[in-house]
């Protein structure tokens, strides 16, 4: 029983943002995602800032529950590739000892895999096209 209640657990020294589930989800990707990330890159954040700020089974949930949705909403956009960012994300939470350090091992694991990176800041501020989707599209 003691393993269950630490599997859900936020990461050692961190704060969890909200006391729901779904609370906590939400602020999440309110509070930690910056804008304008390709859909990869949020999708790798979202889950590794889940399962820091709230727990690792909850950033399951989201990733699945968004899929899910994608699938059954009508908007024709589950990608198995955005699971596969989300496990990078959740695995790269494992390792990372802060914010800065999860999202480095998002882009280096995204890099790995082949998968699309957000441009560098100085793009994303400029408004330049092609500058990814909106927080919006992560779990």
């Amino acid at each position: 029983m003691l393993a269950l209640a630490a599997g859900c657990a936020t990461a050692p020294g961190v704060e969890r943002l909200d006391p729901s589930s779904l609370g906590c989800m939400r602020a999440v990707v309110a509070r930690k995602l910056p804008a304008n990330l390709s859909d990869k890159h949020a999708h790798c954040l979202a889950a590794g800032f889940i399962a820091r700020y709230c727990s690792r089974p909850e950033a399951y949930v989201a990733s699945w529950g968004k899929e899910f949705s994608d699938l059954f909403n009508g908007s024709n956009d589950f990608e198995w590739a955005d699971l596969k960012a989300d496990r990078l994300g959740i695995r790269c939470e494992r390792t990372a000892a802060s914010d800065r350090a999860l999202e480095s091992c998002c882009v280096a694991e995204l890099r790995a895999h082949h998968l699309p990176i957000s441009p560098p800041s100085r793009e994303r501020q400029s408004g330049e096209p092609g500058t990814g989707h909106p927080q919006s599209t992560a779990p």
